[in-house]
């Protein structure tokens, strides 16, 4: 891959004009070339539309006509220019000229590689945060490994890879939509990789969230996301140890509600998830079963998670 070849940055926003614009200036000050910053407005009810093409006439603006969810990143893939697209969500800030140049390094040096998870750490404090990945943090968070998992809204695509492989399901809205993306791609040939060298800061915009969105989406999207790819054995493995995890997190911060709702529309809806069904070919499952050898223990992960608040699963948001 030469280098100066064209980037699109994108960033997906909703209801977070004065979040957006910060983003934006930012991006405009980069001075990479050619470089296109791209935003899609997931039918916000603010003043974006109205905002953002006044105060930042050089970016690209897209409205999409009902709130998409994950999918409206699909836009940056199929409407964007540049043969690599960095996907940022508009609470995510600090990518550099520096970042973008590494990021065109790897994916020159390394043609399997398909996408590229930047570390996230918290706008305020500065800690390790959005850790999705099924390795201990503390001990791989500075180090480079290959993962199954896509922080959405600060991660980085070779194009071609994420059109091959179909890009965000259509269906999640959101949660799982990154899993769902990276097994297209590594069934497509391509790595995901995880490279601490991009570090970027997520300042955790509340606007648009909901309390219980992640132990409802969480639940109905296990359930979609098995149906859709997985064989019927580690199917079952996934959804024993996927549900009763989030069951857990739904007790212990009083959302059952959401996960049993979660669990309904998620049963209700596997006809249609089944006719999106895409089983992942031997290669691209053997990768997967080494990628989950290095789980951390059962012991660890009620640590991690049980004693803490919230089920962030989702990566960025």
């Amino acid at each position: 891959m030469p280098k100066n070849i064209p980037v699109t940055v994108f960033v997906l926003t909703y209801n977070r004009c004065e979040m957006a614009r910060s983003c934006l200036r930012d991006l405009e000050a980069l001075a990479y070339t050619p470089l296109e910053i791209m935003v899609v407005d997931n039918c916000s009810n603010d003043d974006t539309a109205i905002t953002v093409p006044q105060k930042h006439p050089k970016v690209t603006y897209l409205r999409t006509a009902e709130n998409l969810g994950a999918a409206a990143r699909n836009l940056a893939f199929t409407r964007g220019s540049g043969d690599v697209v960095i996907t940022l969500d508009d609470d995510v800030r600090g990518i550099t000229d520096q970042h973008i140049r590494a990021i065109l390094e790897i994916f020159e040096d390394r043609p399997r590689v398909g996408a590229i998870n930047f570390k996230l750490v918290h706008g305020q404090t500065g800690q390790l945060c959005n850790w999705v990945h099924h390795r201990k943090a503390e001990d791989f968070h500075d180090k480079e490994f290959l993962t199954y998992e896509i922080t959405e809204g600060a991660v980085a695509f070779r194009r071609t890879a994420a059109v091959i492989a179909g890009g965000y399901p259509d269906n999640f809205f959101l949660s799982h939509e990154g899993p769902a993306l990276a097994f297209r791609l590594m069934d497509a040939g391509y790595d995901v990789l995880y490279s601490p060298q991009i570090q970027v800061q997520h300042f955790f915009g509340r606007e648009g969230r909901t309390p219980w969105r992640n132990y409802y989406y969480d639940t109905r999207n296990q359930l979609w996301l098995a149906a859709q790819f997985f064989p019927f054995g580690y199917a079952c493995r996934y959804l024993g140890k996927g549900l009763l995890s989030m069951l857990v997190y739904a007790l212990r911060d009083w959302h059952f509600g959401a996960w049993f709702l979660g669990v309904r529309d998620g049963i209700l809806g596997l006809p249609e998830a089944t006719k999106k069904r895409t089983r992942l070919g031997r290669d691209a499952m053997r990768r997967i079963r080494t990628l989950d050898a290095e789980r951390p223990s059962i012991l660890y992960m009620i640590r991690a998670r049980l004693f803490g608040r919230g089920a962030n699963l989702e990566g960025c948001g």
